[in-house]
Protein backbone atom coordinates (compact mmCIF):
# COMPACT_ATOMS: atom_id res chain seq x y z
CA UNK A 1 0.00 0.00 0.00
CA UNK A 2 3.05 2.25 1.01
CA UNK A 3 4.68 1.96 -2.31
CA UNK A 4 1.48 2.67 -4.45
CA UNK A 5 0.46 5.45 -2.94
CA UNK A 6 4.00 6.68 -3.45
CA UNK A 7 4.07 5.87 -7.26
CA UNK A 8 0.64 7.28 -7.18
CA UNK A 9 2.60 10.36 -5.15
CA UNK A 10 5.32 10.53 -8.67
CA UNK A 11 2.88 9.84 -11.29
CA UNK A 12 0.62 12.50 -11.06
CA UNK A 13 3.08 15.15 -11.21
CA UNK A 14 4.70 13.95 -14.11
CA UNK A 15 1.67 13.14 -15.97
CA UNK A 16 1.07 17.10 -14.82
CA UNK A 17 3.58 17.77 -16.79
CA UNK A 18 3.14 15.87 -19.44
CA UNK A 19 0.18 17.66 -19.77
CA UNK A 20 1.54 20.63 -19.71
CA UNK A 21 4.57 20.43 -21.93
CA UNK A 22 1.48 19.21 -24.86
CA UNK A 23 -0.28 22.62 -24.37
CA UNK A 24 2.70 24.77 -24.83
CA UNK A 25 2.43 23.65 -28.59
CA UNK A 26 -1.31 24.45 -28.74
CA UNK A 27 -0.94 28.34 -27.17
CA UNK A 28 -2.47 30.79 -29.42
CA UNK A 29 0.02 33.60 -30.83
CA UNK A 30 -0.43 37.10 -30.64
CA UNK A 31 -0.18 38.83 -34.06
CA UNK A 32 1.91 41.45 -34.32
CA UNK A 33 0.70 45.26 -35.37
CA UNK A 34 2.56 45.73 -38.82
CA UNK A 35 4.30 49.49 -37.95
CA UNK A 36 3.05 51.67 -40.89
CA UNK A 37 5.75 53.07 -43.02
CA UNK A 38 6.72 56.25 -42.32
CA UNK A 39 6.91 58.32 -45.53
CA UNK A 40 9.13 61.70 -45.81
CA UNK A 41 7.53 64.62 -46.65
CA UNK A 42 7.63 66.01 -50.08
CA UNK A 43 9.01 69.24 -50.25
CA UNK A 44 7.27 70.65 -53.77
CA UNK A 45 9.95 72.35 -55.75
CA UNK A 46 10.35 75.92 -55.24
CA UNK A 47 9.14 78.08 -58.72
CA UNK A 48 12.48 80.18 -59.27
CA UNK A 49 12.15 83.83 -58.79
CA UNK A 50 11.83 85.60 -61.61
CA UNK A 51 14.40 88.59 -61.80
CA UNK A 52 13.33 92.20 -60.89
CA UNK A 53 13.09 94.64 -63.30
CA UNK A 54 15.35 97.19 -63.34
CA UNK A 55 13.87 100.62 -61.98
CA UNK A 56 12.66 102.73 -64.60
CA UNK A 57 14.54 105.73 -65.25
CA UNK A 58 12.63 108.56 -66.98
CA UNK A 59 9.25 106.79 -66.78
CA UNK A 60 6.52 108.89 -68.92
CA UNK A 61 2.71 108.63 -69.07
CA UNK A 62 1.50 108.72 -72.54
CA UNK A 63 -2.19 108.78 -73.05
CA UNK A 64 -2.91 107.64 -76.90
CA UNK A 65 -6.72 109.75 -77.50
CA UNK A 66 -9.37 109.82 -80.30
CA UNK A 67 -11.61 108.89 -77.69
CA UNK A 68 -10.02 106.42 -74.88
CA UNK A 69 -8.41 103.60 -76.00
CA UNK A 70 -8.59 100.20 -74.30
CA UNK A 71 -5.42 97.71 -73.31
CA UNK A 72 -2.90 96.35 -75.96
CA UNK A 73 -1.89 99.26 -77.73
CA UNK A 74 1.46 99.63 -78.43
CA UNK A 75 3.63 102.82 -77.67
CA UNK A 76 7.05 103.48 -78.81
CA UNK A 77 9.18 106.71 -77.98
CA UNK A 78 11.75 107.00 -81.05
CA UNK A 79 15.00 108.76 -82.09
CA UNK A 80 15.20 111.31 -85.09
CA UNK A 81 17.00 108.67 -86.64
CA UNK A 82 14.45 105.83 -86.28
CA UNK A 83 16.38 104.06 -83.47
CA UNK A 84 13.73 103.09 -80.28
CA UNK A 85 14.52 104.46 -77.50
CA UNK A 86 11.79 102.28 -75.45
CA UNK A 87 7.97 100.85 -75.54
CA UNK A 88 5.28 99.84 -73.60
CA UNK A 89 1.89 98.72 -74.24
CA UNK A 90 -1.38 100.12 -72.78
CA UNK A 91 -3.23 99.30 -69.83
CA UNK A 92 -7.43 99.30 -69.36
CA UNK A 93 -6.98 102.81 -68.49
CA UNK A 94 -5.54 103.31 -71.87
CA UNK A 95 -2.16 104.64 -70.86
CA UNK A 96 1.58 103.72 -71.48
CA UNK A 97 3.99 104.08 -69.19
CA UNK A 98 7.32 104.14 -71.59
CA UNK A 99 11.01 104.45 -69.47
CA UNK A 100 12.91 107.58 -71.89
CA UNK A 101 16.13 106.08 -70.11
CA UNK A 102 18.68 108.74 -69.99
CA UNK A 103 18.07 110.29 -73.75
CA UNK A 104 16.93 114.06 -73.64
CA UNK A 105 16.45 114.65 -77.00
CA UNK A 106 14.09 115.75 -79.39
CA UNK A 107 11.74 112.49 -79.99
CA UNK A 108 8.83 110.90 -81.80
CA UNK A 109 6.28 108.68 -79.85
CA UNK A 110 4.07 106.27 -82.06
CA UNK A 111 1.13 104.48 -81.13
CA UNK A 112 0.39 101.36 -83.09
CA UNK A 113 -2.93 98.92 -82.91
CA UNK A 114 -2.98 95.41 -83.03
CA UNK A 115 -6.02 92.48 -82.42
CA UNK A 116 -8.32 93.00 -80.25
CA UNK A 117 -7.08 97.11 -79.55
CA UNK A 118 -9.78 99.71 -79.79
CA UNK A 119 -10.93 102.94 -79.15
CA UNK A 120 -13.95 105.13 -78.05
CA UNK A 121 -15.89 106.60 -81.22
CA UNK A 122 -17.15 109.93 -79.76
CA UNK A 123 -19.52 110.57 -82.72
CA UNK A 124 -21.30 107.05 -83.47
CA UNK A 125 -20.68 106.12 -79.29
CA UNK A 126 -19.41 102.83 -79.97
CA UNK A 127 -15.78 101.42 -79.89
CA UNK A 128 -14.07 100.93 -83.37
CA UNK A 129 -10.55 98.83 -83.69
CA UNK A 130 -7.19 100.07 -83.64
CA UNK A 131 -5.36 97.52 -86.00
CA UNK A 132 -1.73 96.68 -86.79
CA UNK A 133 -1.45 99.14 -89.68
CA UNK A 134 -3.24 101.84 -88.09
CA UNK A 135 -0.99 104.67 -86.54
CA UNK A 136 -0.93 107.73 -84.45
CA UNK A 137 2.22 110.15 -84.18
CA UNK A 138 3.47 112.81 -81.60
CA UNK A 139 6.59 114.67 -82.26
CA UNK A 140 7.92 116.35 -78.92
CA UNK A 141 11.03 118.86 -79.13
CA UNK A 142 12.09 117.46 -75.57
CA UNK A 143 11.47 115.57 -72.91
CA UNK A 144 8.58 116.36 -70.34
CA UNK A 145 9.36 116.92 -67.35
CA UNK A 146 8.12 116.93 -63.46
CA UNK A 147 7.39 114.64 -61.07
CA UNK A 148 4.72 112.66 -62.80
CA UNK A 149 5.34 113.83 -66.49
CA UNK A 150 2.72 112.84 -69.26
CA UNK A 151 2.07 113.25 -73.28
CA UNK A 152 -0.32 113.09 -74.97
CA UNK A 153 -0.90 111.76 -78.60
CA UNK A 154 -4.07 112.85 -80.73
CA UNK A 155 -5.51 113.76 -83.89
CA UNK A 156 -4.01 117.26 -83.38
CA UNK A 157 -0.47 115.74 -82.65
CA UNK A 158 -0.79 113.25 -85.55
CA UNK A 159 -1.54 116.41 -87.95
CA UNK A 160 1.77 118.12 -86.66
CA UNK A 161 4.06 114.56 -87.18
CA UNK A 162 2.51 114.73 -90.88
CA UNK A 163 4.54 117.97 -91.52
CA UNK A 164 8.02 116.19 -90.88
CA UNK A 165 7.23 112.90 -91.01
CA UNK A 166 6.65 110.98 -94.11
CA UNK A 167 6.21 107.47 -93.23
CA UNK A 168 4.79 106.84 -89.97
CA UNK A 169 5.32 103.11 -90.35
CA UNK A 170 8.70 103.65 -89.81
CA UNK A 171 9.01 107.47 -88.19
CA UNK A 172 12.15 109.58 -88.72
CA UNK A 173 12.50 113.35 -88.96
CA UNK A 174 15.53 114.09 -91.47
CA UNK A 175 18.79 115.96 -90.63
CA UNK A 176 21.40 115.54 -87.47
CA UNK A 177 20.99 118.57 -85.60
CA UNK A 178 19.09 118.61 -82.18
CA UNK A 179 18.52 121.97 -81.72
CA UNK A 180 17.60 122.41 -85.52
CA UNK A 181 14.88 119.25 -85.17
CA UNK A 182 13.70 121.08 -82.29
CA UNK A 183 13.01 124.06 -83.69
CA UNK A 184 11.31 122.20 -86.58
CA UNK A 185 8.93 120.36 -84.15
CA UNK A 186 8.35 123.49 -82.09
CA UNK A 187 7.16 125.43 -85.37
CA UNK A 188 5.28 122.38 -86.98
CA UNK A 189 3.63 122.16 -83.55
CA UNK A 190 2.39 125.99 -82.42
CA UNK A 191 1.24 126.21 -86.26
CA UNK A 192 -1.60 122.99 -86.23
CA UNK A 193 -2.31 124.38 -82.57
CA UNK A 194 -3.10 128.29 -83.71
CA UNK A 195 -4.66 126.65 -86.88
CA UNK A 196 -7.26 124.30 -84.76
CA UNK A 197 -7.82 127.65 -82.19
CA UNK A 198 -6.13 125.90 -78.58
CA UNK A 199 -5.77 129.10 -76.32
CA UNK A 200 -2.84 130.23 -74.76
CA UNK A 201 -2.23 127.96 -71.62
CA UNK A 202 -3.29 124.36 -73.46
CA UNK A 203 -0.53 122.81 -74.83
CA UNK A 204 -1.09 120.52 -77.73
CA UNK A 205 0.78 117.84 -76.06
CA UNK A 206 -0.50 117.78 -72.45
CA UNK A 207 -2.31 115.05 -72.33
CA UNK A 208 -6.29 114.80 -72.36
CA UNK A 209 -8.84 113.03 -70.08
CA UNK A 210 -10.85 111.23 -73.21
CA UNK A 211 -14.43 109.66 -73.08
CA UNK A 212 -14.64 106.01 -72.61
CA UNK A 213 -18.11 105.13 -73.06
CA UNK A 214 -21.78 106.92 -73.61
CA UNK A 215 -22.19 107.05 -70.06
CA UNK A 216 -18.91 108.65 -69.05
CA UNK A 217 -18.05 112.05 -67.81
CA UNK A 218 -14.71 114.04 -67.99
CA UNK A 219 -13.97 114.13 -64.79
CA UNK A 220 -10.31 115.91 -63.50
CA UNK A 221 -9.14 118.60 -61.64
CA UNK A 222 -6.98 119.76 -64.36
CA UNK A 223 -8.76 122.00 -66.37
CA UNK A 224 -6.10 121.52 -69.45
CA UNK A 225 -6.74 117.80 -69.54
CA UNK A 226 -10.60 118.58 -68.95
CA UNK A 227 -10.82 121.24 -71.85
CA UNK A 228 -8.94 119.27 -74.40
CA UNK A 229 -10.42 116.07 -73.55
CA UNK A 230 -14.07 117.85 -74.58
CA UNK A 231 -12.48 119.36 -77.27
CA UNK A 232 -11.30 116.09 -78.81
CA UNK A 233 -14.54 115.02 -78.44
CA UNK A 234 -16.24 118.14 -80.44
CA UNK A 235 -13.93 117.30 -82.86
CA UNK A 236 -15.06 113.80 -83.54
CA UNK A 237 -18.39 115.04 -83.27
CA UNK A 238 -17.68 117.92 -86.65
CA UNK A 239 -16.26 114.97 -88.66
CA UNK A 240 -18.00 114.89 -92.26
CA UNK A 241 -17.71 110.75 -91.78
CA UNK A 242 -18.61 108.15 -89.08
CA UNK A 243 -14.88 106.80 -89.45
CA UNK A 244 -12.80 108.59 -87.25
CA UNK A 245 -9.58 106.97 -88.29
CA UNK A 246 -10.43 108.36 -91.67
CA UNK A 247 -11.00 112.00 -90.51
CA UNK A 248 -7.90 111.74 -88.86
CA UNK A 249 -6.06 111.17 -92.01
CA UNK A 250 -7.64 113.69 -93.63
CA UNK A 251 -6.77 116.64 -91.43
CA UNK A 252 -3.03 115.03 -91.25
CA UNK A 253 -2.49 115.10 -95.03
CA UNK A 254 -4.15 118.69 -94.57
CA UNK A 255 -1.12 119.71 -92.47
CA UNK A 256 1.03 117.97 -94.23
CA UNK A 257 0.60 119.43 -97.38
CA UNK A 258 -0.08 123.44 -96.03
CA UNK A 259 2.76 123.21 -93.51
CA UNK A 260 0.56 122.71 -90.64
CA UNK A 261 -2.54 125.06 -91.59
CA UNK A 262 -5.80 123.34 -92.45
CA UNK A 263 -8.08 124.59 -95.25
CA UNK A 264 -9.19 121.70 -96.73
CA UNK A 265 -10.72 120.34 -93.47
CA UNK A 266 -11.67 124.22 -92.13
CA UNK A 267 -15.06 123.49 -92.10
CA UNK A 268 -14.63 120.90 -89.69
CA UNK A 269 -12.21 122.74 -87.13
CA UNK A 270 -14.41 125.56 -87.22
CA UNK A 271 -17.76 123.86 -86.13
CA UNK A 272 -15.64 122.16 -83.79
CA UNK A 273 -14.71 125.07 -81.75
CA UNK A 274 -18.62 126.32 -82.26
CA UNK A 275 -19.99 123.08 -80.57
CA UNK A 276 -17.35 122.80 -77.78
CA UNK A 277 -19.38 124.90 -75.13
CA UNK A 278 -21.92 122.52 -75.93
CA UNK A 279 -20.16 119.13 -75.72
CA UNK A 280 -18.41 120.72 -72.16
CA UNK A 281 -21.65 121.24 -70.92
CA UNK A 282 -22.85 117.60 -72.10
CA UNK A 283 -19.94 115.77 -71.09
CA UNK A 284 -17.68 117.36 -68.57
CA UNK A 285 -18.87 116.19 -65.04
CA UNK A 286 -20.25 118.91 -62.68
CA UNK A 287 -17.72 118.51 -60.17
CA UNK A 288 -15.10 119.60 -63.06
CA UNK A 289 -16.72 122.58 -64.06
CA UNK A 290 -15.14 125.74 -63.10
CA UNK A 291 -14.60 129.22 -63.97
CA UNK A 292 -10.87 128.38 -65.74
CA UNK A 293 -12.86 126.05 -67.66
CA UNK A 294 -15.03 128.53 -69.24
CA UNK A 295 -12.51 130.81 -69.72
CA UNK A 296 -10.78 128.10 -71.66
CA UNK A 297 -13.69 126.78 -73.95
CA UNK A 298 -14.29 131.08 -74.69
CA UNK A 299 -10.67 131.62 -75.59
CA UNK A 300 -10.82 128.68 -78.42
CA UNK A 301 -10.22 130.67 -81.81
CA UNK A 302 -10.05 128.48 -84.52
CA UNK A 303 -8.09 129.82 -87.72
CA UNK A 304 -7.55 127.02 -90.06
CA UNK A 305 -6.31 129.20 -93.11
CA UNK A 306 -4.45 130.61 -90.56
CA UNK A 307 -5.94 133.86 -91.82
CA UNK A 308 -5.75 135.91 -89.34
CA UNK A 309 -3.46 138.98 -88.77
CA UNK A 310 -2.45 137.92 -85.38
CA UNK A 311 -1.59 133.98 -86.17
CA UNK A 312 1.67 134.35 -87.45
CA UNK A 313 2.90 135.90 -84.07
CA UNK A 314 0.97 133.71 -81.93
CA UNK A 315 2.85 130.88 -83.96
CA UNK A 316 5.83 131.89 -83.48
CA UNK A 317 4.99 133.19 -79.47
CA UNK A 318 3.48 129.19 -79.16
CA UNK A 319 7.13 127.71 -81.10
CA UNK A 320 9.14 129.97 -78.30
CA UNK A 321 7.78 128.45 -75.50
CA UNK A 322 7.53 124.44 -76.40
CA UNK A 323 11.09 125.56 -77.83
CA UNK A 324 11.78 126.23 -73.83
CA UNK A 325 11.79 129.38 -74.30
CA UNK A 326 14.45 130.12 -77.46
CA UNK A 327 12.76 131.46 -80.73
CA UNK A 328 12.77 129.01 -83.44
CA UNK A 329 15.05 129.21 -86.03
CA UNK A 330 12.85 127.43 -88.45
CA UNK A 331 10.86 129.93 -90.37
CA UNK A 332 7.01 130.21 -90.23
CA UNK A 333 5.35 129.36 -93.11
CA UNK A 334 1.64 130.02 -93.88
CA UNK A 335 0.22 127.95 -96.72
CA UNK A 336 1.90 125.58 -98.97
CA UNK A 337 5.58 126.15 -100.32
CA UNK A 338 5.30 126.47 -104.05
CA UNK A 339 8.77 126.23 -105.68
CA UNK A 340 9.34 129.38 -107.88
CA UNK A 341 9.79 128.63 -111.29
CA UNK A 342 13.39 130.32 -112.29
CA UNK A 343 12.71 132.75 -115.09
CA UNK A 344 14.18 131.54 -118.17
CA UNK A 345 16.57 135.06 -119.38
CA UNK A 346 15.68 137.12 -122.37
CA UNK A 347 17.54 136.80 -125.29
CA UNK A 348 18.87 140.45 -125.65
CA UNK A 349 17.45 141.76 -129.29
CA UNK A 350 20.13 142.64 -131.85
CA UNK A 351 19.10 145.95 -132.57
CA UNK A 352 17.62 146.26 -136.52
CA UNK A 353 19.75 148.33 -139.03
CA UNK A 354 17.96 151.16 -139.99
CA UNK A 355 16.74 151.16 -143.48
CA UNK A 356 18.03 154.73 -145.27
CA UNK A 357 14.90 156.04 -146.71
CA UNK A 358 14.64 156.00 -150.22
CA UNK A 359 14.52 159.40 -152.39
CA UNK A 360 11.29 160.78 -153.35
CA UNK A 361 10.71 160.49 -157.33
CA UNK A 362 9.70 164.00 -157.92
CA UNK A 363 6.10 163.89 -160.30
CA UNK A 364 6.17 165.67 -163.35
CA UNK A 365 4.71 169.05 -163.11
CA UNK A 366 1.36 169.26 -165.10
CA UNK A 367 2.30 171.30 -168.46
CA UNK A 368 5.07 168.47 -168.85
CA UNK A 369 2.82 166.25 -169.20
CA UNK A 370 0.29 167.98 -171.37
CA UNK A 371 3.03 168.41 -173.81
CA UNK A 372 3.66 165.17 -173.97
CA UNK A 373 0.28 163.99 -174.23
CA UNK A 374 -0.40 166.83 -177.01
CA UNK A 375 2.66 165.34 -178.92
CA UNK A 376 1.30 161.73 -179.05
CA UNK A 377 -1.72 162.98 -179.90
CA UNK A 378 -0.27 165.05 -183.01
CA UNK A 379 2.35 162.45 -184.12
CA UNK A 380 -0.17 159.94 -184.28
CA UNK A 381 -2.66 163.04 -185.74
CA UNK A 382 -0.54 163.71 -187.90
CA UNK A 383 -0.14 160.97 -189.97
CA UNK A 384 -3.69 160.53 -190.50
CA UNK A 385 -3.91 164.26 -190.73
CA UNK A 386 -1.12 164.34 -192.99
CA UNK A 387 -3.31 162.34 -195.60
CA UNK A 388 -6.49 164.67 -194.97
CA UNK A 389 -4.30 167.60 -195.66
CA UNK A 390 -2.58 166.28 -198.64
CA UNK A 391 -5.87 165.94 -199.93
CA UNK A 392 -7.42 169.13 -199.15
CA UNK A 393 -4.07 170.98 -200.42
CA UNK A 394 -4.51 169.53 -203.62
CA UNK A 395 -8.09 170.89 -204.22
Amino acid sequence: MKISKLLAALVLPMAFLVGCGGGSSTAVVTPVTPVTPVVPPVTPPVPPVPPTPPALVKPITVVPALGAFGAGANVAFIRPDGTVIGTAATAANGAAVVDMGTYSGPFISRVTGGPGVTYYNEKTLGRDPFGANDTLLAIVPSVPTGASPKLGVTALTNAAAAVLVSDPANPKIAGTDAATIRSQISVANATVAVAAGLPAGVDMLSAPQALSSPTDKISSTDPVAVIYGAYLASLAQASTTNNILDSVKAIAADAKANNGSLPTVSVVIVNAGKNLAAVVTANVATTSQSANLAALTVAFKPDPKLELPESKASITSVATTNNGGTAPTTPVVIGPTTPVTPVTPVTPVTPVTPVTPVTPVTPPTSGSSGSSSNTDTGSSGSGSGSGSGSGSGGL
